[in-house]
């Protein structure tokens, strides 16, 4: 079983061609992706605020037994803002900030992969020393984020440090100074238009999918995308070659979608 961890809310994305409206959050594009490949032995946690409909999620196929509602405050708000090609991000945060460890039990610490989505790596780092204090022996997934990378830059390599397998871009690779050819986790770094590359026991795999006809829409949580199907495909025994080539197909096809959530329904 795989079980995403992460933030769930709403996407406000600005483009030259027009704004959009739709539920976002790291968390559930990398749910999006996921449920892309299979809709079963999937789980979801994340903490909505009051203002959230929960039948958004409901209507995908998955439990919302572990998403929290928090009646004091709203939901978290991701505001993305596209000009000339650059994305500039602004997060009002809300629930997203409160941390689920009710969430986990028996059945969730039986998960084969818990996924951590792009986060606070500080919240990141409490969710790990958590699963760990419970003895958890599956494997454990994070997303890193630049702007966190710049911020929390130390906090962040500390929470690579804690996990098995690590999701990055490029950009991100570059402000942590992070060579994945000497790291011993599975590290699968994202390329945006040029595909991804995997590093995991000495061992390089490269996929790209042609994209050059493609009219790129959206361009939000494509990279959690990516995550979501390679680490469902991982679970579901496919290997890595396989996995990374399948995911970045998918996550290609996502930016031609006002909403990744139009991958389940294409």
């Amino acid at each position: 079983m795989l079980t995403i961890v992460g933030d769930l809310g709403y996407d406000i994305n600005i483009t030259e061609k027009g704004s959009s409206y739709l539920v976002g959050g790291s968390g559930y594009h990398t749910l999006v992706g996921a449920l892309a490949i299979r809709k079963f032995e999937l789980e979801f946690i994340a903490c909505v605020g009051k203002d959230f409909e929960c039948h958004d999620i409901e209507k995908l196929g998955i439990t919302t037994n572990y998403i929290l509602k928090d009646a004091n405050d709203m939901t978290t708000k991701f505001i993305n803002e596209y000009r000339n090609g650059i994305r500039k991000v602004t997060i009002n945060m809300g629930a997203s900030r409160c941390l689920c460890f009710e969430s986990f039990d028996d059945y969730i610490l039986n998960s084969n992969i818990i996924h951590f989505s792009a986060t606070d790596p500080n919240k990141q780092r409490n969710y790990i020393n958590f699963l760990k204090g419970k003895g958890y022996s599956g494997k454990i997934a994070v997303d890193v984020f630049d702007e966190y990378c710049k911020q929390y830059y130390f906090e962040t390599l500390e929470v690579i440090d804690e996990c098995d397998i690590v999701f990055m871009n490029s950009d991100e690779k570059k402000i942590l100074n992070f060579n994945p050819k000497n790291s011993n986790k599975m590290c699968i770094v994202k390329n945006s238009e040029y595909g991804a590359e995997c590093y995991f026991n000495m061992r390089y795999y490269n996929a790209y999918e042609e994209c050059c006809q493609l009219e790129v829409q959206d361009t939000t949580g494509a990279g959690d995308v990516l995550a979501g199907a390679f680490l469902a495909l991982l679970d579901s025994g496919i290997g890595i070659e396989d996995a990374l080539n399948q995911a970045v197909v998918l996550a290609t096809k996502s930016v031609k979608f006002l909403g990744t959530n139009k991958l389940l329904y294409d």
